[in-house]
């Protein structure tokens, strides 16, 4: 049983990871029960969030890589037609937000997750697009 102090500070872990997953921030999720776990290894509730984060985070991770491949080649569909390939960038602002993953793309923003390594969290960072603004 850990001391009135420790279970304090597993609370605000658990407390922290329980507003992430409101959030769906999945990575938020995984680092604080981890935290948890850290001070307590048997933490029912710490195990559980652990569990949850890691299914979503494996099913994100399916969702960008696309489904298993099947025994059988698909049908053949005409190809879409295919816009230049975007290089992705590493980090914005010099270096205080490094880029995790690309997000989505609107009609006129693109979103990428990405690390704010001064405050050390995850945020989302949107850019704007500069195609087709007028050049007026």
């Amino acid at each position: 049983m850990p001391s009135e102090r420790i279970q304090r500070r597993i609370d605000r872990y658990l407390e922290t990871a329980d507003e992430a997953a409101a959030a769906f921030r999945w990575g938020a999720v995984r680092e604080n029960a981890h935290a948890a776990l850290d001070l307590d290894p048997e933490n029912a509730d710490a195990l559980t969030y652990l569990a949850a984060a890691e299914r979503a985070l494996a099913r994100t991770e399916q969702a960008q890589t696309g489904p298993e491949p099947t025994a059988e080649p698909a049908s053949p569909e005409p190809a879409p037609t295919a816009r230049p390939a975007r290089v992705q960038p590493t980090s914005f602002v010099n270096g205080r937000y490094t880029v995790i993953r690309f997000l989505g793309e609107g009609g006129k923003k693109i979103v990428y997750l990405c690390k704010d390594t001064l405050l050390n969290r995850e945020v989302a960072f949107a850019l704007i697009k500069l195609e087709g603004l007028d050049d007026v």
